[in-house]
């Protein structure tokens, strides 16, 4: 593996709080600038000169590039150097690569090396942030005001190394465990916590967004993942282009040294880790979380708020957090610790950092964008446009706010807006073709079939030999049965992309919709019936199969797939209605 030279510390500062007299010596190296992008935390920085975004991911050993985002920067593929990398979703192809300059937290390194590989990772992130920058000394993850910061640690071993815990305040303390003897403790951060009494091993992995169990360990901790209390909760994307499915079950509590967490709800997949658990960026979110590498201990403090985002009613036995310190004076500060809040879905808090740093900087583009994603989580629609477009007039090109700009006029049921904005995000793209995915997804999602079929149409008729063109059927096929038209041309699409071996549930659940449309529930049925062999989460195929029987009489059968549908996603019913297919026993669903 490459050297990584550049990982070497900044000039000290003296840190001061946590040093013991005439001994311990606790020095701060390196503040990183942390934005949290939803549950994602991001760093900026610049490769060759060129601006990169990546994610701060504790999880991964490596620091990675995409391939693309190394082509779009200049980074060089070493030749004849491939290997493998391993995610939750399986193997994907790897190289090294060397960019020519990278300047992170203010400092230039020269000749840097990155994994470079063909990784799936959501726009504008380039890659990833991993242990080998990270590692580099104790490491303090404060994602709550938007910092990460580094520290060297000197004849401290016996000393609290939570330099901010005030004398009043209560903190927790695990020991890091190497996963396994021949993987070194640097490469991840490992611990023990607790899940309903029973020892779990946890990995704490900034990269997932949410924390989750692997499957294996719900059996072990007693779960039927069939029951009725284990709902879907949507799917997961690994580095390896694959989707996982979610489920959520109870848990009664969740221990970690002291603090416990009652009566909550975590997520479960079937994924394949050195461990029984990752501990996720939403539980960094809700803590301050020093790694004391000199010390191997994990030293940590609640926030407040729950824990696990997508259980807003999780409560900590943790005592409330001491009163927050005196907002932060600079525009930087404001503006992390509003995404932060907006991460936290404290519209409120953000929406008044986002005020106080506009005051301070009335032409900084995403300020107006951090406030106007803030106005629409507080359901302020007119105003949140109103930030956006302050976004286009200072950053015409900005693709993000552009694509932002068009969903939320479709919300506001102003079609011609979206599609002008929707055609300057496409414009100003150096990538249209993928972008144009993107989009099509908000006109269906937005019941919008018209346009989002011709953005397929064009895609396909550009990319005629392109291997991904039985998707784009298939997608096509899907949108069609969603709106109830041209049925005959969907069935044709579904047809040619399994003709052209694409076997996936996905297709197959596509065709059952468009024959059940189509007055012909026997076959729908049969294609429902090959969708769950592959995929027996698909609960767009639940839903179908039960509207199918419903057509047959088969009310019993009809009330088992809805539920199971329902169970693995929520509201999916209401959905359907939306689409002119109603669960409703007697009721038409053409």
């Amino acid at each position: 593996m490459a050297r990584f030279a550049w990982f070497l510390v900044v000039a000290a500062l003296a840190f001061g709080p946590a040093q013991a007299a005439g001994t311990c010596k606790f020095v701060q190296t390196r503040e990183l600038k942390v934005i949290m992008d939803g549950l994602q935390p991001s760093v900026s920085a610049t490769v060759n000169g060129k601006d990169a975004r990546f994610i701060v991911d504790t999880g991964s050993f490596y620091s990675l590039l995409t391939r693309a985002a190394a082509d779009r920067l200049g980074v060089k593929q070493a030749p004849h150097d491939t290997f493998e990398l391993s995610g939750v979703d399986g193997r994907v192809s790897a190289r090294n690569g060397r960019a020519t300059s990278l300047v992170l937290a203010g400092r230039e390194y020269k000749d840097v090396w990155f994994v470079l590989s063909a990784i799936d990772l959501d726009r504008p992130y380039d890659g990833l942030i991993g242990q080998n920058i990270l590692a580099f000394g104790d490491a303090e993850y404060d994602f709550a005001n938007g910092v990460v910061r580094s520290f060297t640690a000197e004849d401290c071993a016996s000393q609290l190394l939570a330099y901010w815990v005030q004398p009043t305040q209560s903190y927790g303390a695990i020991d890091i465990e190497p996963l396994r003897p021949m993987i070194a403790r640097r490469t991840r951060i490992a611990g023990r916590v607790l899940v309903n009494g029973e020892p779990v091993r946890a990995v704490f992995d900034t990269g997932s967004a949410t924390s989750m169990l692997t499957a294996d360990t719900a059996h072990r901790l007693g779960y039927d993942l069939k029951a009725a209390d284990v709902t879907g909760a949507g799917w997961n994307n690994g580095i390896a282009g694959g989707s996982i499915a979610a489920k959520s079950i109870v848990v009664r509590s969740f221990q970690i040294d002291q603090e416990v967490i009652r009566n909550t709800r975590l997520r479960v997949a079937d994924i394949d880790i050195d461990a029984d658990m990752l501990i996720g960026a939403d539980f960094f979110l809700a803590h301050r979380v020093l790694v004391a590498r000199s010390q191997d201990k994990l030293y940590f403090t609640y926030n407040g708020g729950p824990v696990f985002r997508f259980d807003h009613s999780s409560a900590s036995s943790a005592p409330a957090p001491s009163a927050d310190k005196a907002p932060p004076a600079d525009v930087d500060g404001l503006e992390r610790r509003a995404f932060a809040s907006l991460a936290r879905k404290n519209s409120g808090a953000a929406i008044r950092d986002f005020d106080a740093a506009i005051a301070l900087d009335p032409k900084r583009p995403q300020l107006y964008f951090g406030r106007a994603r803030a106005r629409a989580q507080a359901k302020q629609f007119p105003l949140a446009v109103e930030d956006i477009d302050r976004v286009v007039q200072l950053a015409p090109a900005d693709i993000e706010a552009l694509i932002y700009r068009g969903k939320l006029q479709l919300d506001l049921g102003r079609r011609s807006e979206a599609d002008r904005s929707f055609d300057a995000a496409m414009a100003a793209s150096s990538d249209a073709a993928d972008l144009r995915w993107r989009i099509v997804g908000i006109y269906e999602a937005a019941h919008e079939f018209a346009p989002a079929l011709a953005m397929i149409d064009a895609w396909i008729a550009s990319h005629p030999k392109d291997a991904a063109v039985p998707v784009a059927l298939n997608r096509r096929c899907w949108v069609r049965a969603l709106w109830g038209r041209e049925l005959d041309r969907a069935l044709a699409d579904c047809n040619a992309a399994l003709g052209a071996g694409l076997r996936a549930g996905g297709v197959l659940d596509s065709r059952g919709l468009v024959y059940l449309r189509s007055g012909d529930p026997h076959r729908a049925i049969r294609d429902y019936d090959a969708a769950l062999y592959y995929a027996p989460d698909l609960a767009w195929s639940h839903l179908g199969r039960g509207l199918a029987r419903l057509q047959i009489g088969d009310a019993k059968g009809a009330a088992a797939d809805f539920a199971e549908a329902e169970r693995l996603q929520e509201g999916i019913r209401k959905e359907a209605e939306g689409f002119g297919l109603s669960t409703a026993a007697g009721a038409a669903s053409r």
